[in-house]
């Protein structure tokens, strides 16, 4: 089999059938192949690789950018004729590469002039062609990665020639690495909490309903509220807006909705923070229905679980108590409570969703609307030198603020975090079928999100009697009861009693783990010896059922590991691995037992 004939089939085994076809269609940027003792491809006139010492060019790339050689992952912009990702290969020995060639005739220029065996039989090269699902499919597949080492690089002529895609996939990449960075922040800061207040709602959650029984059973325009400062331009027209839609407001709009006159049909919850439920005080005797996120704060389920609807959580624990646990629906999880309320509004069937304070800014330099839970806050424990506006200040400068023009309208200020939550609605905001409009600005720019004025929404014809009768209807069957009885405490008991004999089989093989590990004696030899002794011990970790359960708290680890290749660095990298999950078996032992004694007093 000749070498254009080899490459040509590993290209058939890689690429999906449908992108075949692509490879002979010529784009719109000239490509030029001059073949000669160095094949050399040309790209809009622009050499792509040197013409005389390609692989020593491509090996400089990595001297110049040495963060390559450790990276989990590296998007390149370009496949050219292949020298730099085998340098990759060479110089970077776990990491993967993914290729995204904006040309596809280059492929088979490449194929015909070198052997690519190397790049097309590795696991670790994925090849990528131009497609609409691009930057949806690799957002959400590096975003699962766990790490923050992921980087960007194009080839000279590829950035010459592909400006924008060169400019997207940049921005991609650093918002996956900001997305990961919040993360790690967030789990660090509230992962303890998830895992207890799951633990302790387990009994509630396994008679409980989830957000199932709504799925697109309301086709009705839907206003969402959240809490940014100019939620405050509707006030005067929310009674009649309520005529006319489904409301459905974040937790921290809830106040603000009640106060101007309305009850909000549903209310999204998802933070686990015993301080954001006083965003509910005062509601007891209401009408909305809750949609949580089953790690919220136990008392709010306690108070209200007959009214409660419960959405799937992507967390570990959860995705294990979900074969006791009925509900699996998940709504998607950008950061916000309002990126989840967003998708709860697709989720019921919502014809058009009408959004009201979704700034993602702070218009003003205010941080929400007149009169919220913050605000009052804020003024309740200030003193002569801890003024409110010092506060403000640093809510308004905090993870990294910017200033962004807007057309027609004042710079506004708004953060990193902001901008997050921004780029999630932008890049899912295309796949939905439902049209989404802000009638309340200026906010932080959105891609596909349009202006609609509020007053235009008095123009629809009422819809409040159809709402209330339908969501009657739905909710009319298998009402749970108030609280948890006996025979459902003995349930969640014996589910404890699983988990703990699990994590107790765990711990044996890390102390098993552990103690090989103490017998290094320093020499290469019993090193050898170790690894093969661990190999047995690592297979059974790897494959427990529990793995991905202790780790949820660890999902940085990686990142802070040593990437040298002496052996007490290797032993040394295994030992805090071990070590650190070991930390997640007694945290998640600690809470279990916590929940368990809870439960058995119902």
């Amino acid at each position: 089999m000749d070498t254009f004939t080899a490459n040509l089939e590993a290209l058939k085994r890689l690429l999906p059938r449908e992108h075949l076809s692509l490879l002979e269609r010529s784009g719109s940027v000239p490509v030029e192949l001059q073949e000669g003792a160095i094949p050399t491809l040309l790209l809009a006139g622009r050499v792509v690789h040197s013409s005389r010492a390609p692989e020593k060019e491509a090996a400089r790339l990595f001297e110049h950018r040495p963060e390559l050689r450790h990276a989990q992952v590296v998007v390149f912009l370009g496949f050219g004729l292949g020298y730099h990702l085998e340098a990759f290969l060479e110089k970077n020995h776990y990491g993967e590469a993914w290729v995204l060639e904006p040309a596809p005739e280059v492929l088979l220029h490449a194929a015909r002039v070198r052997s690519l065996t190397r790049i097309l039989s590795s696991d670790r090269v994925k090849i990528l062609l131009p497609s609409p699902d691009v930057p949806h499919r690799l957002y959400h597949d590096l975003l699962g990665k766990g790490s923050e080492k992921i980087f960007f690089h194009s080839l000279p002529a590829y950035a010459h020639a592909f400006p924008d895609e060169a400019a997207r996939l940049a921005s991609l990449v650093n918002r996956i690495r900001e997305t990961r960075r919040i993360n790690r922040f967030t789990i660090e800061r509230f992962g303890r909490r998830w895992i207890r207040n799951l633990l302790v709602n387990l009994p509630w959650l396994l008679y409980g309903r989830g957000i199932e029984l709504l799925q697109n059973e309301l086709p009705y325009p839907t206003l969402l509220l959240a809490a940014g400062p100019t939620l405050d331009q509707i006030g005067s027209l929310l009674p009649e807006l309520a005529r006319r839609c489904i409301v459905v407001t974040t937790d921290t709009a809830f106040g603000w909705a009640v106060a101007h006159g309305v009850e909000p049909d549903f209310v999204v919850i998802v933070d686990p923070q015993y301080w954001n439920i006083r965003h509910l005080d005062h509601m007891d005797r209401g009408t909305s229905l809750f949609i949580m996120d089953p790690a919220v704060y136990p008392s709010l389920i306690r108070r209200h679980a007959s009214r409660s609807l419960f959405t799937a959580s992507p967390s570990p624990l959860a995705a294990y108590l979900s074969r006791w646990i009925p509900f699996r629906a998940r709504l998607g999880a950008g950061g916000s409570v309002s990126t989840t309320a967003w998708d709860f509004c697709r989720y019921i069937g919502s014809n058009r969703i009408f959004c009201a304070g979704l700034d993602l800014a702070f218009p003003g330099g205010r941080t929400y609307y007149r009169g919220s839970l913050y605000e009052r806050l804020r003024h309740s424990t200030s003193w002569r030198l801890n003024q409110p506006i010092q506060e403000e200040t640093l809510g308004l400068w905090e993870a990294r603020a910017d200033i962004v023009k807007t057309e027609g309208a004042s710079p506004l200020i708004t953060n990193a975090r902001m901008k997050l939550y921004a780029s999630w609605f932008s890049l899912h905001l295309p796949e939905s079928t439902v049209k989404s409009a802000r009638i309340t600005g200026p906010g932080l720019p959105i891609d596909g999100m349009e202006q609609f004025p509020p007053e235009d929404i008095l123009g629809l014809p009422p819809v409040r009697e159809q709402v209330d009768a339908r969501i009657r209807e739905v909710l009319s069957v298998d009402l749970p009861p108030h609280t948890p009885d006996t025979k459902t405490g003995e349930m969640a008991c014996a589910i404890y009693d699983h988990l703990l004999e699990g994590l107790s089989d765990l711990d044996f093989l890390l102390e098993q783990g552990l103690k090989t590990l103490d017998t290094w004696d320093g020499t290469p030899q019993h090193a050898q010896e170790i690894f093969s002794s661990l190999e047995g011990v690592d297979g059974r970790i790897y494959t427990h059922p529990l793995r991905d359960l202790v780790g949820f708290l660890l999902q940085d680890i990686v990142d802070r590991l040593s990437d040298e290749p002496a052996l007490e660095h290797v032993l040394g990298n295994s030992r805090i691995i071990y070590q650190k999950i070991r930390e997640g078996v007694v945290l998640h032992r600690t809470e279990i037992e916590r929940a368990r004694e809870m439960a058995k007093k119902l």
